[in-house]
């Protein structure tokens, strides 16, 4: 019976050496589980530390993602004002190329009207010219009959002292014959005095002739400057009209030009203007999306951010249990 209770005994310690070794291995086990744990929580705040790094590095990335985006846009804006502003100053300068244009159309105006003038007076100064030729002429063949009427008048002259000669000497051959001859005396002196009042009516003649062929002389030379003055306004008068046909061919050749630069600048300008639609169209709508994207992208990364700060606190206090 003793040696029942005996074993009896010694099967209760067994069985209390066998419970505590296997609380032992429990509690190694168990400390092993820790361990782990908290090896693990260890690795994993390694990591949230790296992610929460690699948050930071994209959260700064993104923000100056969005300072650039910023900036561009604001670029973007300055550039289609500065298209306008230089749209605006082709639009001024085709402004003036049409005001200049209206000039050339006044001027043009003027410049055929002074043409039209030019050609009626070239055609009445080569009238003019045709009526002095004319007026030579004619006063060179006055010239001719007066000379004419001066040899008439000489050959009159020269009938009158025949005639006065032979009146003398009727008188003569009268006043031989006495009272016979006194008639014939009578008649005589009468012829004498025809022929003396005749010589004298011719020489004034022959004077005023003469006189009148000097007026006419003169007159032809002045009448010969005229028609070369007459000339020379005719010739003047021919280079100005080409002068005037050469302004108003220049102005033709300028009014091409300007309206060609006018529908070039016009051309320009529409596309100019579809260029800052386009940019000003680029700098609300897709960048304003883009930073709505950017904006939620930082609202993201900001609660992860957060997340992870969270998540490395309550590991930190896991490994404060170890200790």
């Amino acid at each position: 019976m003793f040696n029942l209770f005996k074993k009896e005994k010694s099967t209760e310690e067994e069985e209390k050496v066998i419970e505590i070794v296997s609380a032992n291995r429990e509690r190694d086990a168990d400390d092993k589980k820790i361990n782990s744990v908290f090896d693990l929580a260890c690795n994993i705040d390694e990591k949230v530390k790296y992610l929460l790094q690699n948050e930071e590095d994209i959260l700064l990335k993104v923000k100056e993602l969005e300072r650039v985006g910023g900036v561009s846009q604001d670029r973007i804006k300055e550039t289609a004002d500065e298209l306008k502003s230089l749209t605006q100053k082709d639009f001024d300068m085709s402004s003036s190329i049409s005001e200049l244009l209206d000039g050339f159309k006044k001027s043009g105006n003027i410049v055929n009207t002074a043409n039209e003038g030019i050609v009626m007076v070239q055609s009445k100064m080569e009238a003019l010219s045709y009526f002095f030729h004319d007026i030579v002429k004619s006063f060179g063949d006055l010239q001719t009959e007066y000379k004419n009427i001066s040899k008439i008048a000489n050959l009159i002259s020269e009938i009158a002292t025949e005639t006065n000669m032979l009146s003398l000497n009727a008188a003569i051959e009268a006043a031989r014959a006495g009272d016979a001859g006194t008639g014939f005396a009578v008649v005589a002196n009468e012829i004498k005095n025809l022929s003396d009042n005749t010589e004298l009516k011719v020489k004034d003649i022959i004077a005023s002739s003469e006189n009148m062929s000097e007026i006419i002389k003169e007159l032809i030379k002045k009448s010969s400057e005229g028609s070369e003055l007459i000339n020379e306004a005719v010739n003047r008068i021919s280079v100005s009209e080409d002068v005037v046909k050469e302004i108003v061919d220049s102005q033709s050749a300028v009014k091409n030009i300007s309206n060609s630069l006018i529908t070039g600048e016009s051309d320009k300008n529409a596309k100019v203007r579809k260029v800052i639609d386009n940019l000003y169209n680029m700098a609300k709508e897709p960048l304003k999306s883009e930073d709505d994207d950017i904006e939620e992208l930082i609202n993201s990364i900001t609660a992860r951010k957060e997340y992870y700060e969270n998540i490395e606190k309550k590991l930190k206090e896991i490994k404060s249990l170890k200790k």
